[in-house]
């Protein structure tokens, strides 16, 4: 049977109709968005603008990044002066599930990237690696690139599979992360030159004065930890102090590096470093062993002794650190290299000497 020609005028001019109407939706969705995004855009930027703390630019950034993509979860990870990458911002994401799959798998990949001087983005494998890891179907990956270095990444993920993202949504994502990193760059700078007082010039941790403030602040069940490096001084007479200045150095790192999360070291003085494990209990000298072992193991020039004691929240600071002391001079006295955790037996021991 022939359709008439009038029939196919009309279901065409209803298809035109139909395209028209579908093109005109799609045209406002894309415009509705990008209201949404530049919105977020200038929003955030005189909110980082305004931004008094680190922490708190990167929670804006991590809420902004999640309006402009559509996304489910976003978190900043800021890398810093030891290479240590931390969630500092997020948006409905806990950042110690990130940092502890990245550390199974993919943080090195990250770590890698963010010293790459040229700012070439991750390559579509990397990204994945990084997406199963964090175990989210599809994840956007951006540097946070200041005036000089990367100085972090800002993930931004998402529950189920997605194409590439528009020229729009890339464009106002990367001047976002631009902005973050400057503010971030900014409030660095300003919190660089409030520590500047506290922090000890050769090992870049914190000083004396730093660490009677941590004191000043325990808690019940807080351990503290005073390390001092055995025979420092014939490392000085036999090497030269360039040498000990390089131990030093060495020993600060260490350190550093075989902490919690929460804990904090400083240099006490001279050849003393203070160590402050906050809740670690009967534990505390337990983890002094295990850094105490793995400093034998790497048979440096010198070797390190330690007391260890346990804050009572009926006592002073000072007396909790003077128990810390007395310990590792029971240590120095036990013949040195070990670490000694406090017993009330030290009391009588030292008024004998006395």
């Amino acid at each position: 049977m022939t359709v008439p020609i009038a029939l196919l005028l009309v279901a065409g001019i209803a298809a035109a109709g139909t395209w028209l109407v579908l093109r005109t939706q799609g045209v406002e969705r894309r415009r509705a968005r990008l209201e949404v995004q530049l919105g977020t855009l200038y929003e955030t930027s005189s909110a980082l603008a305004c931004a008094q703390e680190v922490a708190e630019a990167c929670d804006l950034a991590a809420r902004a990044a999640q309006r402009i993509f559509d996304a489910n979860r976003a978190l900043v990870l800021l890398e810093d002066p030891n290479g240590t990458l931390h969630a500092t911002g997020e948006a409905n994401w806990q950042g110690s599930t990130v940092t502890a799959a990245l550390e199974r798998e993919g943080m090195e990949v990250v770590r890698e990237h963010l010293r790459r001087p040229d700012g070439i983005s991750l390559d579509p494998a990397s990204i994945q690696r990084l997406a199963t890891a964090l175990e989210t179907e599809a994840l956007e990956v951006l540097p946070l690139r200041g005036s000089r270095e990367a100085i972090g990444v800002l993930f931004v993920a998402f529950d189920a599979p997605r194409s590439a993202s528009d020229a729009s949504t890339t464009h106002t994502a990367q001047v976002l992360a631009t902005q973050t990193a400057l503010a971030l760059e900014r409030l660095r700078t300003a919190e660089n030159a409030l520590e500047a007082p506290l922090r000890d010039a050769l090992t870049a941790m914190g000083n004396r004065r730093k660490a009677q403030a941590a004191l000043e602040v325990l808690k019940e069940d807080d351990a503290i930890a005073v390390i001092d490096l055995d025979r420092f001084d014939e490392v000085n007479e036999t090497y030269g102090s360039a040498a000990g200045d390089r131990v030093l150095r060495t020993m600060a790192e260490f350190l550093r590096n075989s902490i919690r999360e929460p804990d904090e070291v400083f240099r006490f003085g001279g050849q003393e470093f203070l160590l402050v494990l906050p809740g670690a209990g009967s534990v505390g000298s337990q983890a002094l062993q295990r850094i105490h072992q793995a400093w034998q193991v790497q048979k440096r020039v010198t070797s390190f002794s330690a007391g260890v004691a346990i804050h009572d929240e009926a006592d002073d600071a000072q007396q909790t650190l003077a128990r810390a002391k007395l310990a590792l001079s029971a240590a120095k006295r036990e013949g040195r290299d070990r670490v000694v955790p406090y017993r009330a037996e030290l009391d009588a021991e030292l008024s004998e000497e006395a």
